[in-house]
């Protein structure tokens, strides 16, 4: 008997669109400001690109799905490279990738924690709330995973009212005191702006987590491609859209003196109390719902990688009845956040990465190993697997272009440190790819 299909093409769309959209767009516009020196219609451009740049990659990844019935980005790693690739890419995710981007996340959810209470805390306080903000959602993801679910279901119904909200209010908003900066005479020289792409795609990440699902789509083939090119598109409409009303609620250099705080103050402008409270609540939701499909995923890497052999620890593989799942797998990958907490609490404080976090630079790493699918897209079409034609052999030489770029962009502003964080994630990678024998 065939298993009946779940997911058709909008709920593939959607899926892509809950899990990019979370806290991202939200703590990242003064990012964006401050790299163009409060330039608002240069962060516009550079959001527009950066749209586009997913697209292609998405272009790129989709025509792998074109022919691949089984689901994941791990999976097209093993079936179209090699196991030994497979199992490096892997490590990453699990060691680097997932628990650096789940413990920024926390972090961002306690500052907004915080500043929904009105209560002024130090960075340590911050970090603390976030420890336990993890702890308490790998433990409910761990033995009460319904209500893990429930809650993933209503955050990511929810997290498309504040952007909206704020893009149309800040369309019709009109405020004399407030100043847009399209110039500006001190500007920052050189190309330190294109730094701005990195806090972007950062915003965009999570778009790949739609390959995980292709034995659940209907007609997977068609709708997983279109999934992949449409959703971006739809991501980056949202997004422009809400850049363009904060600014114009706030100004840019309102925004960049607020930092993470803009849309509170923003919120405050525009609302009373009683409605711009529960916004806010909404917000928070949003973010605590990307918070949680982080560790859904998270606490699930260090099992699969056992099932997979590609990690040497027959415990993590062990499911536990009751659960349904790895207990063991969650206890590593608490580990795993207890760790990159520190990491991150080091790197911030002395700002060793010039702003930045941890979580921006594994994003460029990951792309770095997407472009291992880009060459292997080119491949494929030579051997005519995929279908040969020029855009199979363009898609992916554009989508090469472009991690060439993030890259400079992300090693311009802090050569050193920013390097050696991507020869840390690919040592973990080369761990993964010896681990085979």
């Amino acid at each position: 008997m065939n298993k009946r299909k779940s997911y058709g093409l909008f709920t593939s769309i959607a899926m892509i669109v809950g899990t990019v959209i979370g806290s991202g767009i939200f703590f990242k516009a003064d990012d964006i400001l401050n790299y163009t020196n409060g330039n608002m219609y240069l962060g516009m451009f550079l959001i527009g690109i950066s749209g586009l740049l997913i697209i292609l990659s998405s272009l790129s990844i989709s025509r792998i799905s074109q022919i691949c019935d089984e689901g994941g980005i791990i999976t097209y790693f093993e079936k179209f490279v090699s196991t030994k690739i497979a199992a490096g890419f892997g490590f990453f995710q699990t060691f680097v990738y997932f628990p650096t981007i789940t413990v920024v996340v926390a972090w961002v959810c306690a500052i907004y924690i915080f500043s929904f209470l009105n209560l002024k805390v130090s960075f340590e306080i911050q970090i603390i709330l976030s420890l336990v903000l993890n702890i308490i959602l790998v433990t409910i993801n761990t033995y009460y995973k319904k209500i893990g679910g429930y809650f993933q279901n209503i955050s990511t119904a929810i997290k498309l009212l504040p952007l909206l909200a704020i893009a149309l209010i800040g369309i019709f908003f009109k405020n004399e005191t407030t100043a847009i900066v399209t110039t500006n005479s001190n500007a920052q020289n050189g190309l330190v702006w294109i730094s701005a792409l990195i806090p972007i795609m950062y915003s965009f990440d999570g778009w790949i987590t739609a390959t995980g699902i292709v034995k659940d789509v209907e007609n997977s083939k068609k709708n997983i491609t279109r999934a992949l090119i449409s959703a971006p598109f739809i991501i980056l409409v949202v997004y422009i859209a809400y850049f363009y009303g904060i600014n114009k609620i706030l100004g840019s250099q309102n925004i960049m003196q607020q930092g993470d705080n803009s849309i509170f103050e923003a919120v405050k402008i525009v609302m009373n109390s009683t409605i711009g409270n529960f916004f806010l609540i909404f917000l928070i939701i949003s973010m605590l719902g990307a918070l949680n499909g982080l560790i859904m995923a998270g606490i699930r890497m260090p099992q699969s990688l056992a099932e997979k052999n590609f990690l040497k620890k027959p415990a993590l593989a062990k499911i536990d009845p009751k659960v349904q799942m790895s207990k063991y797998s969650s206890k590593y990958y608490m580990y795993l956040l207890l760790f990159w907490t520190l990491i991150h609490y080091i790197i911030t404080k002395l700002d060793l990465l010039k702003g930045r976090d941890i979580s921006e630079i594994s994003i460029v790493f990951s792309y770095i190993l997407y472009s291992i699918l880009y060459f292997t897209v080119t491949k494929l079409a030579n051997k005519n697997i995929i279908k040969n034609n020029i855009l199979n052999k363009l898609i992916p030489a554009l989508s090469i272009l472009v991690v060439l770029f993030l890259v400079f962009a992300s090693i311009n502003t802090s050569p050193y440190y920013v390097s050696g964080f991507m020869i840390f994630s690919a040592l973990i990678t080369y761990l993964g790819y010896r681990n085979i024998k």
